[in-house]
């Protein structure tokens, strides 16, 4: 008989749009670490304060796999953010907090 895998590549397996995972430690000082898990489509992450103006781009591009962003917030004013995962078929958000 044959064996059959299934191997990453398999669409089947690979999520239909990103996944924002843990955000830790949050709120947070001077760095946090964002993981997500992206969809084989183009997808552009970043960063907002809560008026939504565009802070930071924190990654675009494509992935098919998990993957850790780190989010340097020293030079942020204390205050809430939101991280935005925008893809061809979804929008994720996330609230991010940056203490004093």
């Amino acid at each position: 008989g044959s064996e059959n895998s299934v191997g990453i590549e398999d669409p089947r397996l690979l999520p239909a749009r990103p996944m924002i995972g843990s955000i830790y430690p949050n709120p947070f000082s001077t760095e946090a670490t964002l993981q997500l898990t992206l969809p084989p489509q183009g997808v552009r992450v970043a960063l907002y304060d809560f008026l939504g103006r565009a802070i930071r781009l924190l990654y675009e591009g494509h992935s098919t796999e998990s993957m850790i962003v780190a989010i340097d917030g020293t030079s942020l004013p204390a205050g809430v953010y939101v991280v935005r995962v925008d893809s061809e078929a979804s929008v994720e958000t996330r609230l991010l907090v940056r203490r004093p």
